[in-house]
């Protein structure tokens, strides 16, 4: 009876072992297998937002900087605060959205992208970022810090056949030409480009601790009066510290009898170092947020 209970017991613990490893090797299987289906479903869910422009399908938008529930067609100078690309309604099958939404948003999967020629003409593989037109994006190189996604269509915009409409472009030496516009599918991935290249010789990590404060996008002069407001800042602050600790000292070395009086001014100076560093503090918000 005994011998019979041991190897039931075998044959249990080799029969869980069984179903265990075949439930390992199916989940295997399908975590590794290039046919994943969810995963375009996962891509494919969108977000409602209102807003107070008309955004055609394809226009890369950005959220208002007033009211997170909005967005607004972005462009080229805030690249880092892009949100995705309107579609319609019916081209993701999961939708999260409200009553009082007005267009849909979606950050990833394929979908078409309104793309100019700002930059020339688009390759299949072509990384594609922001152009100067709003909510328009273009071909990417190493000027854009930032990647909307990859382009998975060619589009030759010297084939006016290929161009949808036109917008205005001003160039940086003032005179005015006309862009064509038009629509590439793209899987969207946004992302800091790798081949960026810094023009301006801001370093990144400066770049993007004042986009955090601000907000978006800042501008390499506001960048650099920040830095120096912040760095006067600190050297004022010091050196009243470091003079009114130093006195303290050596008045108190000098009269103990004095010590209360000279703790208490000691206590007023570092309540307006306080004060100086603050203000400045707030004054470098102000440069790189105005």
């Amino acid at each position: 009876m005994t011998q019979h209970l041991k190897l039931s017991m075998k044959d249990a613990r080799r029969r869980n072992t069984g179903f265990y490893l075949i439930a390992l090797l199916m989940f295997l299987f399908l975590a590794l297998s290039p046919m994943q289906p969810w995963r375009g479903v996962a891509n494919s869910i969108t977000q409602g937002y209102a807003t107070d422009e008309i955004l055609l399908a394809g226009t890369v938008v950005r959220l208002d900087g007033e009211d997170s529930n909005k967005v607004v067609s972005a462009s080229s100078d805030e690249q880092s605060n892009v949100l995705g690309v309107v579609i319609n309604s019916n081209d993701s099958p999961i939708t999260i959205t409200d009553d009082s939404s007005g267009v849909f948003v979606v950050s990833s999967g394929r979908f078409e992208v309104l793309v100019s020629s700002a930059n020339g003409s688009l390759s299949s593989g072509d990384p594609v970022s922001l152009s100067p037109t709003r909510g328009v994006a273009m071909r990417a190189d190493d000027a854009q810090s930032y990647l909307l996604g990859t382009a998975l269509e060619s589009v030759d915009f010297s084939e006016s056949s290929n161009i949808l409409s036109t917008a205005p472009l001003v160039e940086s030496d003032g005179t005015t030409i006309n862009i064509g516009i038009s629509k590439v599918l793209v899987e969207l991935g946004l992302r800091p480009n790798p081949n960026y290249k810094d023009s301006d010789g801001v370093p990144e990590f400066l770049k993007e601790l004042s986009s955090k404060v601000a907000g978006k996008q800042v501008a390499s002069s506001r960048i650099y009066a920040g830095v120096a407001v912040a760095v006067l800042t600190i050297l004022v602050a010091a050196v009243l510290l470091y003079g009114a600790i130093r006195n303290s000292i050596v008045a108190i070395g000098r009269n103990p009898l004095s010590r209360k009086s000279v703790l208490a001014g000691l206590t007023q100076v570092v309540i307006m170092s306080m004060i100086v560093f603050i203000c400045g503090m707030l004054a470098v918000y102000l440069v790189l947020k105005l």
